[in-house]
């Protein structure tokens, strides 16, 4: 059957907004397992602030969900950043969560020894590290890092 360059075009266009729905609906859905879009509603950042920062970091959050190697991971003795790259971020706003909004402590993964940091006071959503990230971060925390609840 032989198409039109209309038909054609059509189709491209059709095929483009069903591949840009699926990218939106994923990355909504991703929010809402992992407990960012809960975040969101309290934790949005408002503004630019000085921090050091860790690229491409992984987490684990509620379910087991994993962000692997995409998570822009910051801290400043204020609190913690989190945040995703624009493309794959889409229904996942930059974070800022203040230190006094997290509680710390250790745990394990499968066979890895991990850190839990417990991010909001109300609807805390767990956010499980290595404990080499989770180090630098409490180093960019200094004295308001957290006191670690042993378990």
């Amino acid at each position: 059957m032989h198409q039109t360059p209309t038909q054609t075009i059509f189709f491209v266009a059709f095929a483009l907004a069903a591949f840009a729905g699926a990218w939106f609906f994923a990355g909504y859905m991703t929010s809402l397992t992992t407990g960012w879009h809960a975040l969101a509603g309290r934790f949005t950042l408002q503004n630019d602030f000085r921090r050091e920062e860790w690229r491409f970091q992984s987490a684990i959050t509620r379910y087991a969900t994993h962000y692997n190697n995409c998570l822009t991971i910051g801290a400043n003795p204020a609190g913690l950043y989190l945040s995703m790259p624009r493309l794959f971020g889409i229904s996942h706003p930059n974070l800022f969560i203040a230190w006094s909004e997290i509680t710390v402590s250790h745990t394990k993964f499968l066979f890895w020894d991990m850190v839990r940091l417990q991010l909001g006071r109300e609807n805390s959503i767990p956010f499980t590290i290595r404990p080499k990230l989770a180090e630098g971060i409490r180093r960019a925390a200094g004295a308001s890092w957290p006191k670690e609840n042993l378990s």
